[in-house]
């Protein structure tokens, strides 16, 4: 019965996402408009960087200048962009970029209608090169990419949403989506990784300290290149698969739950999901 139960909650999450999906092409009325804004900070003296969205989409990456550049870029509809209102601020050394809607969504057939075009903007957040002390993402419904950062403590969270970081380096990184799969491209240090549903996939550049990817429903994915002499694993799926391939000081396992230590001391790396495959990887 609890198979059932969850193949079946997977089912309507999916149907959803695609009604969600589609609602903009098949529903959408009335002539769309442009925006096309940017806004820049000095950015010499900004330590901590601050980005909250309602709905859309946000990119953080690294810029080519010691400029913060902000832009928020979309074709929305009217009514859409008379709602949103983008505050970019500094002080004490914290940026803070927040796109709000003015106008809530509350149900009627006419929103019903619309919510596909509350996610065709675009939040684009340029930082220069260097450590930060925290940076923090967070989205209600959209996607979160970030390229290139490093800072001692990040968070990214979305409620519905795919969250994908690439080259990110930090003392201590969280990652959370209610509703979206996870992706890390040659993530370095801490990480933390929470979805209620969705894949997690995390490729490791090196495993230094010590990572957890938790999953309610979807697939864990985490290949290492390189990997230290101590490593302790505690890997556990309930309707799953537990695979390990190619972990030197450990033999190739296949089988439900797995906890093993390889030298003394070393990061953990701990994985588990309700339903779905976990599977641990060197590549060598």
């Amino acid at each position: 019965m609890k198979k059932i139960a969850l193949f079946a909650f997977i089912f309507l999450i999916i149907g959803v996402i695609g009604t969600l999906t589609f609602a903009r092409d098949v529903f959408s009325i009335g002539p769309k408009e442009t925006i096309d804004t940017e806004e820049q900070l000095d950015g010499n003296n900004i330590t901590d960087v601050e980005i909250e969205m309602d709905v859309g989409k946000v990119v953080l990456r690294e810029s080519d200048n010691d400029k913060v550049m902000i832009s928020l870029n979309g074709d929305v509809s009217k009514k859409r962009a008379e709602s949103i209102e983008l505050d970019v601020s500094e002080e004490d050394g914290t940026v803070v970029a927040s796109l709000k809607n003015r106008e809530k969504f509350g149900f009627s057939i006419q929103n019903l209608f619309d919510f596909g075009d509350k996610g065709s903007v675009v939040l684009v957040v340029s930082v220069p090169n260097k450590e930060y002390q925290s940076v923090n993402v967070s989205t209600n419904v959209g996607m979160i990419v970030v390229e290139k950062i490093h800072a001692q403590k990040f968070m990214a969270v979305s409620d519905v949403g795919k969250i994908v970081v690439d080259e990110l380096t930090s003392e201590q990184a969280s990652l959370t989506s209610d509703v979206g799969e996870i992706i890390v491209q040659d993530g370095v240090g801490a990480f933390d990784v929470e979805t209620d549903t969705g894949r997690i996939q995390l490729n490791m550049l090196e495993v230094t300290e010590n990572i957890y990817a938790s999953s309610n429903v979807g697939q864990v994915n985490i290949t290492v290149k390189q990997q230290p002499e101590n490593l302790v694993l505690d890997l556990e799926s309930d309707i799953g698969e537990v695979v390990l391939k190619n972990v030197n000081g450990f033999s190739n396992y296949s089988g439900k739950q797995l906890s093993a230590e390889t030298g003394t001391k070393g990061p953990v790396i701990t994985a588990s999901t309700d339903v779905g495959k976990i599977l641990v990887e060197h590549q060598r």
